[in-house]
């Protein structure tokens, strides 16, 4: 239950209580734990992002976690179907294979393309050898070591992508 329902009126309970429930229930499944104390959800001993070392598209889940498991009802999603939307828009970019660039991960990604190799960081000087013209920071290049297949990574905040 969120805090800032303590004491409340049954009848006075508006739907960010039920948003905030929900987002418990989410890190519980995803997490596997039993245990959420209070909004600490980004907290180290329960963060996602620190269970499962190497899976990018956790950062998601602490996206989502931080609109609905708040210490004050004004933090909250209003309502279950705008919760319900955030997931969706994720759930997009996952299907769409988008990739979220993490220097500590990306290393760790079978390719794509062949299943066999692993992605590399090519330098943007490399890059522009093979016909790229990047003068940009905001992009990162992997190619496979296996079939050399390139993948552009657009550098950016999830949070600017909502």
């Amino acid at each position: 239950m969120p805090a800032w329902a303590m004491g409340i009126r049954v009848e006075d309970i508006k739907s960010s209580f039920d948003v905030f429930c929900l987002g418990k229930l989410l890190w519980f499944m995803v997490s596997g734990s039993p245990i959420l104390r209070l909004w600490y959800f980004d907290r180290p001993e329960f963060d996602v992002t620190r269970r499962f070392i190497g899976k990018a598209y956790i950062q998601y889940a602490n996206f989502i976690f931080k609109k609905c498991i708040v210490e004050e009802e004004k933090d909250c999603l209003t309502d279950a179907s705008s919760l319900l939307n955030i997931i969706d828009h994720f759930l997009s970019k996952i299907d769409r294979s988008i990739d979220v660039y993490d220097d500590n991960i990306l290393n760790l990604n079978l390719c794509k393309v062949c299943g066999i190799g692993y992605t590399e960081l090519i330098d943007i000087n490399a890059a522009n050898n093979l016909g790229f013209n990047l003068h940009s920071n905001s992009l990162k290049i992997s190619k496979c070591i296996h079939c050399h297949n390139i993948q552009l990574f657009s550098i950016g905040n999830i949070n600017s992508s909502w």
